[in-house]
């Protein structure tokens, strides 16, 4: 019979990070996103010539908590294969921070990644709530988030906040630019309003933006449609 060694295992895991290289050789403020918290982990293990397969696994560092399967393939090219569910998750755990983007949040999603270890797939379905963007007050919604190599796309996305319904794409692309004065990552956001109310929008605008803090202030009320293109360097 092959040779496999199996057991059980459990510890704790500090500094997580990810970056759109080499980690350990990435600056902090070049990563994607870092674990701010301590890590709790327990899961059984088996190992053979071909893999190591951790599942029954469970992460919790507080105030998210996932459980799951991964399978970590000798094979480059073949990689690996994830698959988790997260009943509690909370932005906290990464310290509110995705790039340079702060965003705020809780919820609960289901999360596959597979394919090579030097370009792997990440989906995910979600469902968040009391969602903050830069200060903007996104409100509550659900949606899929799509990433492989420099790209990270939220989609089909659609939120609620107050009595109003909109939905949107977003992608954020973390390739270097040429253009020296310009960061990444590249901003692409479209938006449409569903059943919205006027009131409701600016109550998303946070009373410190520059652009869009005049319109906060009017008073505008009832329903309104339209849609919201924008694109630039967030970086």
């Amino acid at each position: 019979a092959p040779f496999f060694i199996a057991g059980h295992g459990a510890g704790i895991v500090d500094d997580i990070a990810v970056a759109v290289k080499d980690v350990a050789r990435a600056p902090r403020k070049k990563r994607v996103l870092t674990v701010a918290r301590r890590v709790h982990a327990a899961l059984d293990f088996r190992a053979d010539q071909a893999s190591l397969l951790l599942s029954r696994a469970t992460l919790d560092d507080g105030v998210t908590r996932a459980h799951g399967a991964v399978e970590l393939f000798v094979n480059k090219a073949r990689g690996f294969v994830l698959d988790a569910t997260a009943p509690a998750v909370s932005l906290s755990s990464v310290g509110d921070k995705i790039g340079p983007l702060t965003l705020h949040g809780a919820g609960s999603g289901a999360l596959h990644i597979g394919g090579p270890y030097a370009r792997p797939h990440v989906t995910a379905r979600v469902h968040a709530h009391d969602v903050v963007l830069d200060g903007y007050a996104l409100g509550d919604g659900d949606g899929r988030i799509d990433a492989i190599g420099n790209v990270l796309a939220l989609k089909d996305v659609v939120m609620r906040t107050g009595r109003s319904r909109y939905r949107g794409d977003l992608r954020l692309d973390f390739k270097r630019t040429h253009r020296a004065q310009l960061k990444p990552p590249l901003l692409d956001l479209a938006i449409v309003l569903l059943d919205a109310r006027a009131e409701d929008l600016r109550a998303m605008i946070p009373p410190h933006a520059a652009a869009l803090g005049a319109l906060r202030r009017l008073p505008l009320r009832g329903p309104i449609d339209g849609s919201l293109h924008a694109e630039g360097y967030a970086g």
